[in-house]
């Protein structure tokens, strides 16, 4: 039996990531980062933000509009997870934006 590999050789260190935070959609991401602690954030944050130029310096080498590897793909979901939470952890401290529009009435469209 052969077994596909999770991410590309050079990221199996984010392996421990991907159950939780490679989420299919953006609607389920936004969802996530609600729904996480600050501490929760931090940690991906830190996890990823020391690895960002090398992941998408390897993205580049594939394109959004077609179809790709199941381990970019899913690199690829780890880099947009991080998008979705750094202005949450460098900008607001909080998952939600303080002040900002509810987000229980914030629809995501895609």
């Amino acid at each position: 039996m052969t077994s596909r590999a999770v991410l590309p050789k050079e990221f199996l260190d984010l392996t421990d990531l991907v159950e939780e935070w490679a989420l299919g959609t953006p609607q389920a991401l936004n969802s996530k980062r609600l729904n996480s602690s600050i501490e929760q954030l931090d940690n991906l944050y830190s996890r990823l933000d020391q690895r960002m130029v090398s992941i998408m310096s390897y993205l580049k080498k594939f394109s959004v509009s077609e179809e790709m590897p199941e381990a970019v793909d899913t690199l690829y979901r780890l880099a947009r997870a991080f998008m979705e939470i750094a202005p949450a952890v460098e900008l607001f401290r909080d998952p939600d934006i303080p002040d900002g529009f509810p987000s229980e009435k914030f629809k995501i469209v895609l």
